[in-house]
C-alpha cells in the first residue's frame, strides 16, 4: 500500500522530501553584511561609512539572487535579507535629507527633516516613503517670519533610527531563519 502511493505521488510529481535546509554558506556573506550595518548603526556611524556598509550588503543581497535559491526556505531568507535592505535604504534617505535640510530661516523652525517641499511636486518619492513608513507628518508653510505660503511637510528627528528598528526586527527573523530556530 505505501508502495502504490510512493508511485503515485513520484508519478504525478508530488515531492515528500521536505524543503532544503538553508544554505549557509551561500547566505553566509549576506548574514555578515546585514550584522555589520545593524552594528553600525548601534553604535555610531558616519554617513559615509553607513553607505559603504549598506552598498555591501545590496553587492551581497545581489549575489545570492544571481544564484538563484531554491527551496521555500532560502527564497524566504534572501526576501527577508532584501527587505532589510530596503529598510536600510529607505533610513538612509531620510538619515541624508535630516543632514540635507536647511539650518537657519523660517523653515527650520519646524523640528524635524523636510521631506517634501510644495515647489518640488514632481519629487514626492520621500514623503511617499514615509507615508509607507507610517510616520507622522508635519505640514507647515515657510511663513514664519516671512510671508510666503509654500507647503513643506516634516518627518521627526529621529525617523532614521524609527526605520533602523524596523530593520532589526526583519533582521531578527532572517537570522533567526538562518540559524534555524
Amino acid at each position: 500500500m505505501i508502495h502504490s502511493l510512493v508511485s503515485i505521488a513520484i508519478a504525478s510529481g508530488v515531492l515528500l522530501a521536505q524543503s532544503p535546509p538553508i544554505n549557509k554558506p551561500v547566505f553566509e556573506p549576506v548574514y555578515r553584511a546585514a550584522k555589520a550595518l545593524q552594528g553600525s548603526t548601534a553604535t555610531g556611524v558616519k554617513l559615509e561609512k553607513y553607505s559603504e556598509l549598506l552598498q555591501a550588503l545590496s553587492t551581497e543581497v545581489g549575489i545570492v539572487k544571481d544564484q538563484r535559491p531554491t527551496g521555500d526556505q532560502n527564497v524566504k531568507l534572501l526576501a527577508l535579507f532584501e527587505e532589510t535592505l530596503a529598510h536600510y535604504d529607505a533610513a538612509g534617505i531620510f538619515w541624508k535629507a535630516k543632514l540635507d535640510g536647511p539650518t537657519r530661516g523660517a523653515t527650520r523652525a519646524v523640528k524635524g527633516i523636510p521631506i517634501y517641499f510644495e515647489k518640488q511636486k514632481d519629487d514626492d518619492a520621500k514623503l511617499k516613503l514615509a507615508e509607507s513608513y507610517g510616520l507622522p507628518i508635519t505640514k507647515a508653510n515657510a511663513g514664519g517670519v516671512l510671508t510666503s505660503k509654500l507647503e513643506y511637510r516634516w518627518i521627526p528627528d529621529d525617523s532614521p533610527q524609527r526605520v533602523w528598528a524596523r530593520a532589526a526586527e526583519t533582521l531578527e527573523k532572517a537570522t533567526n531563519l538562518y540559524y534555524g530556530r
